[in-house]
């Protein structure tokens, strides 16, 4: 562990303490960052380190910090990726209707999810299949292996064992219906032009994942979701708040867009 001044956002924090690597993971080296900013809660710190929110909290007008993401995440497309505001909602990206749900845990951004229905598939979710997160670090949605088996059949997608994605035998999202999740009895659409991922080369998958060995949470909202709804996360009242986010046009995002998700806010809530 180190401390130095940290500066983000226009703030500054004296004796930020952070943890520095000694090796890296292979799936770094290629990526356009330096580290990773935890945004999460102190019970997730190693050695019980004050996380960068936390010591910002003073300096801020409310003890919040909102995340949108862009659909267009390059200049050329005329995007950047997306914004996070400190200490303030984002009216200009986010829509002024706030659903805020109190969370269940002070480790992740942890809140319990009511069903879920996608087509003839509907499953009201109990125990621990309805403990989920939201994390912008993660650049599908996953879930319990039960659940992406039948998510996956009712748009006809077919598992690829080499790559680990279930694959579409067409590109063509017109016919497929909307994902709905249920969160604290609210409901919100995922639409095919978000959940289906453009491969390349008339290739695309579906934006879900399996979690292998039951891993606990159930489910991690990823930019699948959060493309979709701002996500604020009010550290002062311990809640999460979703918002429809102002998106643009309907594309199906690009592997390349994926990778620059991972880079811009990779495990920022972990």
């Amino acid at each position: 562990m180190a401390s130095d001044v940290l500066e983000f956002g226009g703030f500054s924090v004296n004796r930020q303490e952070f943890g520095i690597a000694t090796t890296i993971a292979q799936v770094f080296v290629n990526q356009p960052v330096d580290g990773i900013l935890g945004l999460g809660w102190p019970a997730l710190a190693v050695n019980r380190a004050t996380p960068p929110m936390q010591n910002l909290l003073s300096q801020l007008d409310h003890s919040l910090f909102t995340v949108w993401m862009d659909r267009y995440t390059k200049p050329s497309q005329g995007g950047n990726g997306g914004l996070i505001t400190y200490g303030a909602l984002d009216s200009k990206n986010c829509d002024t209707k706030i659903n805020f749900v109190s969370l269940t845990a002070l480790t992740y951004w942890q809140f319990d999810m009511d069903s879920i229905r996608i087509g003839g598939f509907q499953s009201d979710l109990t125990g621990d299949d309805q403990i989920a997160i939201s994390d912008t670090g993660t650049s599908f949605i996953v879930g319990p292996l039960w659940a992406v088996e039948k998510i996956a059949n009712e748009i006809s997608a077919s598992y690829d064992s080499v790559n680990d994605i279930y694959v579409l035998n067409s590109c063509n999202t017109h016919n497929l219906p909307d994902i709905e999740l249920v969160i604290g009895g609210n409901t919100y659409l995922i639409p095919p032009f978000e959940y289906v991922i453009n491969m390349g080369g008339h290739s695309c998958a579906l934006g879900i994942q399996p979690h292998q060995n039951g891993r606990k949470p159930a489910w991690i909202l990823g930019d699948v979701f959060i493309r979709s709804y701002c996500q604020i996360y009010d550290i002062g009242n311990k809640r999460i708040g979703f918002a429809k986010s102002h998106t643009k046009s309907a594309i199906l995002i690009s592997p390349s867009c994926i990778l620059f998700f991972v880079g811009f806010v990779l495990s920022i809530l972990w």
